[in-house]
């Protein structure tokens, strides 16, 4: 099964929870650009938001709004795109194939408009020395998120990931004690949304779940009920809570001690417009925070 499919299966109970599912539909049809992605904060088509925009749409039974973003894509020149573009267009197209598939069920990925090689050359492309992929193609040293969005794009293809020990090498190489992972080398912050991605890819490489970066994570939880980035930061914010959750959910742990709070600090940054904000003081509200409300909701229905 794809990250794609099992973070939509996550989400899925979301719609029951929010305040005001009506609104929410309301806030993703007014995010829909000229030419049908869904937009950035500058109000931009944006392949990056789009996935988050899709997703969000799928989870609140929204499948209609697949259809303006299915012609944008048809003109993407996927030699031309960085990393995380690529995986984004990879991914529209795998979500835009389960539009009206209830539950997400039925996967059937869909084919970019170029050959399985000329795409698999060009993810490959961004591989690096150590058997990892990077932001940045012939990198010495790959990232937990160049190999999170890479992984997921292999997934979105229905192919699998080319040399999967090389990369479990890589990601293994990056974790810390007691039980974190850090992005890259050349930032040793031990971190949330690191640790979440590391393990989720792991698992999906067959490695058993990791126990102490299971407490560890479990650790991150604050008094508000959210997740805070890093050991050593304090204030919660959504991403994170978002991403350990469902790190949590894979790593099989009990999140009944603490969803009653981590439901309340999520239904706390609800905007009465139909979306989330980031965190708290932060006005901000797009279809990314959407999507990590919903999933964090959904993780805890």
């Amino acid at each position: 099964m794809s990250i794609t499919l099992r973070m939509l299966q996550l989400a899925a109970k979301a719609p029951a929870l929010l305040p005001d599912s009506a609104s929410a539909g309301e806030f993703l049809r007014g995010q829909l650009a000229p030419g049908g992605l869904f937009a950035d904060r500058a109000g931009g088509g944006d392949l990056y938001y789009s996935v988050f925009g899709l997703q969000s749409a799928m989870t609140l039974g929204l499948s209609e709004l697949a259809g303006a973003a299915a012609g944008s894509l048809a003109g993407a020149k996927p030699d031309q795109l960085d990393l995380v573009h690529l995986c984004c267009l990879t991914r529209c197209q795998a979500l835009l194939a389960t539009a009206g598939l209830p539950g997400g069920t039925g996967f059937q990925p869909v084919p970019l408009a170029v050959d399985a090689k000329s795409l698999a050359e060009r993810l490959e492309g961004f591989r690096s020395r150590d058997g990892g992929y990077s932001l940045s193609g012939g990198a010495d040293h790959g990232s937990v998120y160049a190999a999170f969005m890479a992984f997921g794009a292999w997934g979105d293809l229905g192919r699998p990931c080319p040399n999967p020990r090389e990369l479990t090498s890589c990601l293994l190489a990056l974790r810390q004690e007691p039980g974190c992972w850090i992005n890259e080398p050349a930032i040793p912050l031990g971190n949330v949304p690191a640790t979440a991605a590391a393990t989720i890819v792991l698992a999906e490489l067959g490695q058993p779940p990791d126990q102490d970066a299971r407490q560890w994570l479990l650790a991150q939880a604050r008094p508000d009920g959210g997740f805070a980035l890093a050991a050593m930061f304090e204030q919660s914010d959504l991403l994170s809570t978002a991403v350990a959750l469902a790190a949590l959910r894979r790593l099989e742990a009990d999140l009944s001690p603490l969803a009653e709070g981590a439901r309340r600090y999520v239904l706390g940054l609800w905007d009465r417009r139909g979306a989330f904000h980031p965190g708290a003081g932060d006005p901000a509200v797009d279809c990314e925070y959407l999507w990590y409300g919903l999933l964090a909701l959904g993780c805890l229905a």
